[in-house]
């Protein structure tokens, strides 16, 4: 069974950008994304795409209450 991947280069997703197709991790699209902090995370297609991840984690991409 095959899946067409989307292709998510060049694309913003919060904090996140979207630079290069890491490869298939699960039947998943795995990319490589930059935060605005500079720091770069590999993630999933479905981590993006569902709004899971906003950042990579430095806090910039948390929302405030």
């Amino acid at each position: 069974m095959s899946r067409t991947i989307k292709d998510l280069t060049g694309r913003r997703f919060g904090r996140l950008r979207v630079f290069n197709f890491f490869g298939v991790k699960e039947g998943q699209g795995v990319w490589d994304c930059w935060c605005d902090c500079g720091a770069m995370v590999t993630v999933t297609s479905n981590q993006l795409l569902c709004g899971r991840l906003k950042s990579c984690g430095c806090g910039h991409g948390r929302s405030a209450k």
